[in-house]
């Protein structure tokens, strides 16, 4: 099962489980004019190259991009796991 981060505007980031077929973080709004409404947010892929050359794979989603920073150590502090690919489809 994948995991995402979510960076809200203000606040930490929170790990979300990536439900299969869901591509938006949904987020309630309870205050404001836009009170009763849902806001959504893609979910994004963030590729780095780990200490062995490989290419890993993030899910992340944000209100207002972070930057390579905020993002390497919310994955680091949150112990977030790359993607993991489904191989079913390699293997056809």
């Amino acid at each position: 099962m994948n995991s995402y981060l979510f960076f809200p505007q203000n606040g930490k980031p929170s790990k979300n489980i990536a439900m299969y077929g869901v591509s938006n973080h949904r987020r309630p709004n309870l205050m404001g004019p836009n009170a009763g409404t849902m806001s959504e947010f893609p979910i994004r892929e963030y590729v780095r190259t780990n200490a062995n050359g490989e290419k890993e794979t993030y899910l992340i989603a944000y209100e207002v991009e972070p930057d390579v920073d905020t993002i390497e150590n919310a994955i680091a502090s949150n112990r977030l796991s790359p993607v993991i690919k489904d191989d079913e489809e390699d293997d056809e």
